[in-house]
């Protein structure tokens, strides 16, 4: 099982920017784009990357082979933050998925069309976080 499955040969556009994408329960990747979807329809950037029961760190299976986000940078241009790691939220085990301020995801992000977060929070106009709340 893969935290996010995209698959689909008549997509036509998939925007997948600033994105906490884990898989905790598993030895499966986080990400697994399926081998029938256009390149062309497909956006993947500044997304952070977690699998802690995945041993080999290739968490993005892509078109049938495994990357890390920074091969798979190398590969296709996809990713070009090469971010992976422990998101720290603030606890996990009671849902809280807020980052703590420590957080790689804090202020990692790029600039997209939302302006707030989950919680109708403000985000930064310049450098987002990455996940659900600023």
């Amino acid at each position: 099982w893969f935290a996010l499955y995209i698959e689909g040969a008549s997509l036509s556009s998939i925007d997948v920017r600033n994105n906490i994408i884990a898989n905790m329960h598993s030895s499966a990747s986080a990400l697994e784009v399926d081998a029938d979807v256009p390149d062309i329809s497909l956006t993947l950037n500044h997304n952070l990357y977690y699998a802690p029961n995945l041993s080999t760190g290739k968490m993005i299976r892509y078109k049938n082979v495994d990357y890390t986000p920074g091969t798979l940078n190398a590969f296709n241009g996809f990713e070009s933050s090469k971010l992976s790691g422990d998101p720290l939220f603030v606890d996990l085990v009671n849902f809280d998925f807020h980052l703590q301020s420590i957080s790689p995801a804090k202020n990692a992000g790029e600039a997209v069309s939302n302006s707030t977060d989950f919680e109708s929070m403000n985000r930064s106009v310049l450098s987002p976080s990455i996940g659900a709340f600023e």
